[in-house]
């Protein structure tokens, strides 16, 4: 089972790196009926402290910061762009479901 985990949080690393996304959404992960957020009592799985046990992905995630929500998901976007997230948190369209971080 460790080999399955660090291959999909070394594939994960190696995509973030390669084709750095922005904006990036990241589920809170409220409903526990949802995968991958599906929990077993309170045994709960929190998505980022997951991936940040990788290395690579810890480096290349470094380079986000959370601007905000957008219902059940936190809104990350690459520092030197966060403009995007900004113009996202601001749009018409999103004021209905954003709360501001």
């Amino acid at each position: 089972m460790r080999d399955a985990a660090a291959l999909t949080r070394n594939a994960v690393a190696a995509d973030l790196a390669h084709w750095q996304p922005n904006p990036v959404l990241v589920d809170r992960c409220q409903d526990e009926g949802i995968a991958p957020c599906m929990g077993s009592g309170t045994l709960r799985i929190n998505p980022l402290q997951w991936l940040e046990q990788d290395p690579a992905f810890a480096a290349a995630w470094a380079n986000y910061v959370q601007e905000g929500q957008a219902g059940p998901y936190d809104l990350w976007c690459r520092k030197e762009e966060s403009d995007v997230c900004r113009r996202i948190l601001a749009s018409p369209e999103a004021l209905a479901i954003v709360q501001r971080k």
